[in-house]
């Protein structure tokens, strides 16, 4: 089991440059990965690297972040790109002599321009450049799983605990079944024969037999009981699968479990066990609630 909710960074000092990789992930339903680049990357850098992350992870929303800090020595020794910078001087005198204009163009204003330094990447084979980057994420994403398998392992440990508090809960409820149900038929037949002791005309015996048993129906939860347990045994298998994705499956088996306690609660009128009802409704609610922090 692995928490969707995790940070993992790596970073490379190589060549005069410092290169730093941060991944984070937030709770989804799917998977969806965002990458943030340096603008003298290229773009296709991005997507490879968005491409490889579906193949690491499985859920969550992911953004991935790459800084760039070139070191000073680098950026004093940082060079012009002289035939770029010629295509815009070119272009200008076109424009001026277009339009009769009388440019005024200062040092500060090339320097400001976009573009006109190499970028120290430019000193990488493409190939070789991509392939440093996608280690780098790699690490970063292998970090950030280490966490979500740490976050997953305190996941487990809670949700094992409110299993079995729900578990108790649910054996109490199971065990006081025979008794109110004895409770219930005692009451209804003193009920019963007061009426017929001052009822004048003749009772139709089989209806009252049949208004009974629906009240003695009505009130027996043991299907409801045999269900509940059922939706425990499954959340127990589904605790113990390892390196798969059971977020959507638990949050599947907790919503059968809620409506399960929700018809227990409405059908069984023993208020003696109202607390232990309650106190699995709270479980349920803390259980879907961490639910959904689980990949």
């Amino acid at each position: 089991m692995k928490s969707m909710t995790g940070f993992g960074i790596a970073e490379l000092t190589k060549n005069g440059i410092d290169l730093k990789i941060t991944v984070k992930s937030l709770n989804d339903k799917y998977l969806s990965v965002k990458c943030k680049i340096p603008k003298e990357f290229p773009e296709y850098i991005s997507y490879r690297i968005e491409r490889m992350i579906t193949e690491l992870l499985r859920r969550g929303s992911v953004f991935i972040t790459v800084y760039m800090i070139e070191k000073k020595e680098i950026i004093q020794k940082k060079l012009l790109k002289d035939d770029l910078i010629r295509n815009y001087l070119d272009q200008i005198k076109v424009i001026s002599k277009k339009f009769d204009l009388k440019p005024n163009i200062s040092i500060s204003d090339i320097f400001s321009l976009e573009k006109v330094y190499k970028s120290p990447i430019e000193e990488y084979d493409p190939q070789e450049f991509l392939e440093l980057i996608l280690d780098l994420v790699k690490k970063a994403v292998q970090r950030l799983i280490e966490v979500r398998q740490k976050e997953g392992e305190d996941l487990e440990e809670f949700f094992i605990k409110s299993i079995n508090r729900i578990e108790i809960s649910l054996s109490t409820i199971e065990l006081s079944i025979p008794n109110y149900i004895q409770e219930l038929k005692t009451k209804t037949s003193n009920r019963i024969e007061k009426i017929l002791e001052n009822y004048i005309k003749k009772i139709d015996e089989d209806k009252v037999i049949s208004e009974v048993t629906y009240l003695y129906e009505k009130s027996n939860i043991t299907e409801e009981i045999v269900r509940f347990k059922s939706h425990l045994n499954k959340f127990w298998e589904i605790i113990s699968i390892k390196d798969q994705p059971v977020g959507l499956s638990m949050i599947f088996v907790i919503q059968e479990m809620q409506r399960e306690i929700s018809t227990i609660s409405a059908k069984y009128n023993n208020i003696s066990i109202f607390p232990e009802i309650l106190k699995i409704k709270e479980e349920i609610e803390k259980c879907k609630e961490q639910a959904f922090n689980v990949e």
